[in-house]
């Protein structure tokens, strides 16, 4: 839908003017290459323009991994090519870059890295036709970059001749001490282990490259128009937002609930079907802190703000009008982080972090580490959820102060108030009878070694008296 462009701030009547609507395009969403479109990014403009048939003499893919191999033919008639640096290189190149006749390198390997390592299908390649505009999701997108892996080869060939790599410091023997991991977090690092087994033994697909005339490529390319056009989308136009989703993406009567939780998210239908509680925890775990304005909408007009309100104080805490998930329900006992810090410690420091927000705009992460006397790494894991970092300000809370739910609900703002500072003076205490017992029993522990210093000093006396007796 394009309109034509009105000036910059034109009012009619203290009312902005819309932009006049003088084309309506349709827009068509076709499947035809589906799981098989791939975005190429290269490095030069030059290279994309020289790209045909005749320079691709190899190309490969691993299709999970979305990795990709291109061996491009240089041109060894060129000017431009040093034939006696091609020909030394060679002794360090694999076959398939060596023209053995001449004993120099003829190709040039092209490896590819995921531009967008997540959710490629957000993107879309668009084409337009004269009957509309056609999009078309992709699979991936990977960035291709030339790979000089034949100078690894070389240099580890000199270092061979030359007697091995130069000599360096012996290694000295360090004590290393692992804290003991939870079954959750060996179970999921068994699923990455096995994941990348199964990365590291996928095949490569050997592929055929056709240049962009050729009558393949146009047979692939007019897969990318939408075959039916003329389908009825009148019933897409909901009299209400609400309406609008479940007529675009209706939910299946056989959609398993396990492939929804696969990733450990649940998605909007399946949290709808959940009870009011759960929906609100589910929520707050996904997204840490929120306006209740933003949950109310989240949830739809089936529950009062009561009851929204009632089921947000089990599962969060009031931080300058805005809903943040529990440091309890963040870090339970059994959670323990890559540093060795426990849960319990890591949600006592991220509720004094929390109460700091309350009287500051921003933080400093040095001072919350001192403060918590937990690492700074945690304390940055920890801010990274509900603050911004801003630079030579510090870290700043993510939203601004809802004035409009503090001014709409005062007693709930004073409550919530109430049992925060009550819990965080309950942890203080009892972070205080744990430094008075850590330090009694280090003075016990001091008054024992004395005790056996004086009986080992007794023991060598009456033992040099025996000996000048004898």
């Amino acid at each position: 839908m394009f309109g034509q462009k009105s000036p910059p701030h034109s009012l009619t009547n203290g009312v902005e003017e819309d932009d006049p609507v003088v084309q309506r395009i349709p827009v068509h969403l076709s499947k035809g290459s589906a799981g098989q479109l791939f975005l190429f990014e290269y490095n030069s403009n030059v290279l994309i323009n020289n790209l045909d048939g005749d320079r691709i003499v190899k190309s490969r893919i691993k299709p999970k991994q979305q990795k990709v191999e291109l061996h491009l033919k240089l041109d060894v008639e060129s000017s431009n090519f040093n034939r006696d640096l091609a020909r030394k290189l060679a002794s360090g190149a694999q076959k398939t870059s060596v023209d053995a006749s001449k004993n120099f390198i003829e190709t040039q390997i092209l490896t590819s890295s995921m531009a967008v390592p997540q959710n490629p299908e957000r993107f879309a390649i668009a084409v337009a036709q004269s009957d509309g505009i056609h999009l078309n999701p992709l699979s991936g997108i990977v960035y291709l970059k030339p790979s000089f892996g034949y100078l690894d080869t070389t240099t580890k060939k000199r270092e061979q001749k030359e007697g091995g790599p130069p000599t360096v410091e012996a290694a000295k023997p360090v004590t290393v001490k692992f804290s003991r991991q939870s079954a959750k977090q060996l179970k999921s690092n068994q699923i990455k282990a096995d994941e990348q087994k199964r990365q590291e033994e996928e095949p490569w697909c050997e592929t055929e490259f056709f240049e962009a005339t050729h009558i393949n490529s146009i047979r692939e390319r007019e897969k990318l128009n939408c075959d039916q056009t003329d389908h009825d989308v009148s019933n897409f136009f909901c009299e209400t937002a609400e309406s609008y989703l479940p007529a675009l993406c209706p939910s299946q009567p056989n959609e398993s609930s396990d492939e929804v939780k696969a990733d450990g998210i649940l998605s909007a239908n399946e949290l709808s079907k959940l009870p009011l509680n759960e929906q609100i925890k589910e929520r707050m775990k996904q997204m840490h802190l929120t306006k209740f304005s933003r949950l109310k909408r989240l949830l739809g007009g089936s529950y009062s703000e009561q009851e929204i309100i009632s089921g947000l104080c089990r599962v969060a805490d009031l931080i300058k009008g805005n809903w943040v998930l529990k440091s309890s329900l963040l870090f339970d006992k059994e959670f323990t982080s890559i540093r060795g810090v426990c849960g319990d410690k890591l949600a006592a420091a991220r509720d004094k972090i929390l109460l700091t927000f309350k009287t500051n705009d921003a933080v400093i992460c040095k001072k919350l580490a001192k403060m918590t006397k937990i690492p700074a790494d945690d304390v940055i894991d920890i801010l990274k959820k509900i603050a911004d970092k801003i630079y030579k300000v510090g870290w700043k809370f993510k939203l601004e102060e809802d004035t409009q739910f503090l001014n709409s609900y005062p007693e709930i703002a004073d409550k919530q108030k109430m049992h925060f500072d009550t819990r965080i003076r309950h942890q203080e205490k009892k972070e205080e009878e744990e430094a008075a017992e850590a330090k009694v029993a280090a003075k016990k522990a001091k008054l024992q070694t004395g005790r056996q210093r004086k009986n080992s000093a007794r023991s060598r006396k009456d033992s040099q008296c025996s000996d000048i007796g004898s």
